[in-house]
């Protein structure tokens, strides 16, 4: 069977076949450049099943090292945006609920920057006298906040306590329309 046919065969190829590829090999290149190269068969064999496994092994170690621990709220973190106090100035009364333990935080959010800003998180906090979080939630402001405009918004369910802190977690800029 000439090399030509061999190569265009699917499947893999027998030792005999392999040997005649390997001359033929040699006569094309030449002897000084083939050094011993080894023409395999089957589907990449052993060799191509090794780089497989490093290559997986290589990106499950990378994607691990870059992974990072949940940034959560605590009495120094309060925000994700630094530049919200910036941008942004909150108002806010609490409200007792009907069971008197809980109350209702309801404000406004006043946007200063020229540009509409959307899926805005409040991280509410009540403190006790020495500052102290006691409790604390994340709440979504509903829909677009408009550039130089102010949206109502209520963050229900806080424990009742001597003072309360509400500040922007997250949001992101963009272009509505």
């Amino acid at each position: 069977m000439e090399g030509e046919e061999l190569l265009k065969r699917p499947g893999p190829i027998n030792d005999d076949e392999r040997n005649e590829l390997r001359e033929r090999y040699r006569e094309v290149v030449g002897p000084s450049r083939f050094k011993g190269r080894v023409l395999r068969g089957g589907r990449g064999g052993p060799t191509r099943m090794r780089e497989s496994i490093v290559l997986g092994i290589a990106v499950a170690l990378l994607l691990a090292g870059c992974t990072t621990s949940a940034i959560t709220p605590s009495a120094t973190v309060t925000t994700l945006a630094p530049d919200a106090e910036r941008w942004f100035r909150l108002t806010w009364e609490p409200v007792a609920e009907s069971d008197g333990a809980r109350v209702r935080l309801r404000g406004y959010l006043h946007n200063t920057y020229g540009e509409a800003v959307g899926r805005v998180q409040l991280l509410a906090q009540a403190l006790d006298s020495s500052g102290n979080v006691v409790d604390q939630q994340i709440a979504w402001v509903p829909g677009a906040v408009p550039a130089f405009d102010l949206v109502y918004y209520e963050i229900p369910n806080m424990l009742a306590a001597n003072q309360y802190r509400v500040t922007i977690w997250a949001y992101e800029r963009r272009k509505f329309f």
